[in-house]
């Protein structure tokens, strides 16, 4: 947040670089974690065969 001291030791990087690094230092949780519950039972990975608008310019 605006105005907030970082809680990882970070040097030169911008605010949104600095959440990331707080992120994945876990320094950082979900503020309602019993949201996430059942989040998983309903995920579905796209698989690889998945073609996406803009995929020609990429194909071999």
């Amino acid at each position: 947040m605006k105005g907030v001291q970082p809680l990882t030791d970070i040097k030169n990087n911008r605010e949104v670089v600095a959440a990331l690094r707080e992120i994945a230092a876990g320094k950082v949780t979900h503020a309602h974690p019993e949201y996430l519950v059942g989040v998983r039972d309903t995920y579905r990975p796209i698989g690889d065969e998945t073609e996406y608008v803009g995929d020609e310019e990429y194909s071999e």
